[in-house]
């Protein structure tokens, strides 16, 4: 029983990464689609693709910052600014976030709370 009960989980594993792997290779521009060929699973596709396209950059960052300080809201509904406050700031939060943990002296992967 178990073991009938760990076999329809994997398929079921194996089902949704052979999703995810298609809406990444079907959302890519098409001369993408053969560098992500060798890849067996979506998360190298994903470590792939964040690896060549996501890059710390010190010239886009003071770039954001400056979107961001000329942002005012004058017309703009709270909704329609808080969209244009999002585009500024998720892009530097993540380079924020991204260089946390070597700030903090720990490898991304194993850094935890209990290891504090």
């Amino acid at each position: 029983m178990v073991l009938m009960l760990v076999q329809s989980l994997l398929g079921l594993m194996m089902m949704a990464g052979s999703r995810v792997k298609t809406a990444i290779v079907t959302s890519v521009k098409p001369s993408l689609m053969m560098s992500l060929q060798p890849f067996a699973t979506a998360k190298e596709m994903w470590d792939y693709l964040k690896n060549r396209f996501v890059h710390v950059s010190g010239a886009h960052l003071h770039t954001l910052m400056q979107g961001l300080r000329g942002l005012q809201q004058d017309d703009m509904t709270i909704d329609d600014y808080y969209s244009a406050f999002d585009r500024f700031m998720g892009p530097v939060l993540s380079w924020f976030l991204h260089l946390l943990p070597d700030v903090m002296g720990a490898p991304r992967r194993t850094r935890s709370l209990s290891s504090s």
